[in-house]
């Protein structure tokens, strides 16, 4: 698979993409009336549940795109270093945070027992480390890397046209059927990687006037999905059990993803342009620590603006923007052996 410019600022600016997304996934607020819960779940449970995917499929095209069994080692070497370092080195820094900020009388009291550092058992350390990290968000770094330890498997099951397509429908109907993180993970990667392996052939297909037209209707779809779901989630018409929850949510996701790769990739030199580079070398950051800053941010808000949950909700998501840029000006200035080691490399 080769990498145009064109192509490698797409991915790029996917990236950016997706992380406002989870930022904005992740900075909801509860809200008690209808009209509220609706705009809240448009975002929460409709048009950010494209990120994750987007992650996955763009993570798995780079790794897959020149993969060889002689280069597994060295791949997983240098995805140690860009995936699994930042991973420990955070939750490391999230213990140290959370250990310090615990022993301010005026702070402690915002934290129950059980949450206190200092009354964590072994294993209950071990669960935050490796099982449900301290720092939730982490969870992808990990799941892509185990993922990728097992690449030999799905780079020779998509090297064969029939293995490739019984395994991706058998996955589709998996991802499709449940909802489970995991199943999603592996349902995109290994999508990353039928891209990859046959680039070259997809590149031939010719859309022409088609193209827009294509992404208008997945990109309505998306949206009018999104709302759909939304209404019907905070009615309590439908719940996450419900069948046609899944189908609706699958199917935007389908949808979503779709018509952003196109819209990306079709405006990809404007886009880079825009405010969209400048937070390109930003991204992992506050990826990596945007739940901290949201914890705070978010509690803060909803403390003095207890009636204005929408506010505080948009206030959040500016506010983790603006502090995980300074942070990173701010280490990058004072630290910068420290922000090369958290970032694995990325600076």
């Amino acid at each position: 698979m080769k990498i145009d410019g064109r192509l490698s600022n797409t991915f790029y600016l996917l990236n950016v993409i997706s992380i406002l997304l989870i930022v904005c996934m992740h900075s909801v607020v509860p809200v008690k009336d209808i009209s509220s819960q609706i705009v809240v779940n448009f975002v929460f449970k409709g048009i950010t549940r494209i990120a994750v995917p987007i992650f996955f499929l763009v993570s798995s095209c780079l790794f897959f795109r020149d993969y060889t069994d002689s280069l597994y080692w060295k791949k997983i070497q240098k995805r140690f270093r860009s995936l699994m370092i930042p991973y420990f080195a955070t939750i490391l820094i999230y213990f140290i945070f959370y250990y310090c900020t615990q022993q301010v009388s005026g702070i402690r009291g915002f934290y129950n027992d059980d949450k206190l550092v200092e009354n964590y058992t072994w294993t209950e350390i071990f669960s935050k480390v490796f099982i449900v990290p301290i720092n939730p968000a982490l969870w992808f770094l990990r799941d892509l890397f185990v993922l990728y330890l097992f690449s030999p498997i799905l780079y020779h099951l998509n090297r064969n046209k029939y293995l490739s397509i019984l395994w991706s429908v058998v996955l589709l109907f998996m991802w499709v059927s449940h909802i489970n993180i995991h199943y999603e993970c592996l349902f995109f990667v290994n999508i990353g990687c039928v891209i990859a392996i046959n680039y070259d052939s997809f590149i031939k297909i010719k859309l022409g006037n088609r193209y827009f037209g294509i992404f208008v209707v997945c990109f309505i779809l998306y949206i009018l999905e999104s709302l759909l779901l939304s209404i019907l989630f905070s009615t309590g018409i439908i719940t996450e059990e419900n069948g046609a929850y899944l189908l609706i949510l699958k199917t935007l996701i389908v949808a979503g993803v779709f018509s952003t790769f196109l819209w990306v990739y079709r405006y990809s030199d404007f886009l880079c342009g825009t405010f969209l580079q400048y937070m390109m070398k930003y991204s992992f950051f506050i990826y990596l620590f945007h739940m901290l800053i949201i914890h705070i941010v978010r509690n803060i808000g909803v403390y003095v603006l207890p009636n204005s949950p929408l506010i505080v909700y948009g206030f959040t998501i500016i506010l983790t923007l603006l502090i995980s840029v300074s942070s990173y000006n701010l280490i990058k200035k004072l630290f910068p052996p420290l922000l090369t080691l958290v970032l694995g490399g990325r600076i």
